[in-house]
């Protein structure tokens, strides 16, 4: 059965029982030459044709068509990191100028806090008042006096009077006394 088979293949192929011989003996090198390993490499190639319906040459373009996909995507994923990678640089620059402009923004606040608390001052004691005060103090600065100096003298002429002495009349009381 198997060799009536065999001649009606080869028949078909349009090969004659002659060259049969021939056929036995390039499969006996073939499996000598390259080991069990080409024979079965063959099959497999076989199966994968009879599956895909699609012979060696266009399994192979497939093949190299999705090679060059893959490779592309790959190329786009590496893009697509080195841009994530460079977003993410930006993200912590920002970061870092939020952060300053929000301590720049404290200490803004600060220092307004400490105007309107002095414009509030200012307002109760009275423009006049803060007038004669800073006029008080420019006289006294070019009289070469500091503001320690000031202060020593004021807390002079509160001690004086403590002691009952006037400071505006210290010249009668040092007559006085005979100091």
């Amino acid at each position: 059965m198997r060799g009536g088979r065999l001649l009606d293949e080869l028949g078909r192929l349009g090969e004659s029982l002659d060259e049969l011989e021939n056929y036995v003996k390039l499969s006996t090198r073939i499996s000598s030459e390259k080991g069990e390993g080409f024979v079965a490499s063959s099959m497999r190639l076989m199966d994968l044709e009879t599956k895909t319906g699609k012979n060696y040459e266009q399994v192979l373009k497939d093949f190299e068509v999705r090679t060059k996909q893959i490779e592309g995507l790959e190329t786009k994923a590496r893009s697509v990191q080195e841009e994530n990678q460079k977003l993410m640089e930006r993200k912590v620059q920002l970061e870092g100028k939020i952060r300053e402009a929000k301590e720049k923004l404290g200490s803004t606040l600060q220092e307004l806090n400490r105007i309107v608390n002095t414009q509030e001052r200012l307002k109760k004691i009275g423009l006049e008042r803060v007038s004669d005060v800073a006029q008080f103090v420019e006289d006294f600065e070019l009289l070469g006096f500091d503001v320690n100096t000031v202060q020593r003298l004021a807390e002079w002429r509160k001690s004086l009077t403590t002691m009952d002495i006037d400071p505006n009349k210290i010249g009668e009381y040092v007559e006085k006394r005979g100091l």
